[in-house]
């Protein structure tokens, strides 16, 4: 499964997979096509053998998050504003939301495989 059961995680995630990589599509990457599918490509690769190797039937998380920690590193000053109005610069989102997850019940673990993906493809890049 990609994202798990519909629900509001479901529905966050989906939001977040679209809102970013538009984001990088239109702006890092913008007149880059093959750029843009090579990073996704690599953060596929890297999610398939990390899902694979621990096991994770839902692997989704991390694409997401693996996307999100490429628009936040590309653009760290970036204001973002996350739920109740809360802003922070872009470079700490990936952080915050793998705190977010920690602090509603979570693991955090998924969120941290993405930050881990999302600086695989730096290191390739």
């Amino acid at each position: 499964a990609f994202f798990g059961k519909l629900g509001w995680p479901f529905l966050i995630n989906v939001y977040y997979l679209y809102n970013y990589s538009l984001r990088i599509e239109t702006g890092v990457f913008d007149g880059m096509k093959a750029d843009y599918i090579y990073m996704l490509m690599v953060q596929w690769f890297f999610t398939l053998l990390v899902s694979f190797v621990m096991g994770l039937p839902i692997f989704g998380v991390v694409m997401v998050l693996a996307i999100v920690y490429v628009y936040c590193n590309t653009n760290p000053d970036t204001i973002i504003s996350f739920f109740f109005g809360i802003q922070f610069k872009a470079m700490y989102f990936p952080w915050v939301l793998a705190g977010f997850n920690v602090l509603t019940g979570g693991s955090g673990m998924m969120e941290l495989l993405g930050i881990l993906v999302g600086h695989a493809y730096f290191f390739l890049k």
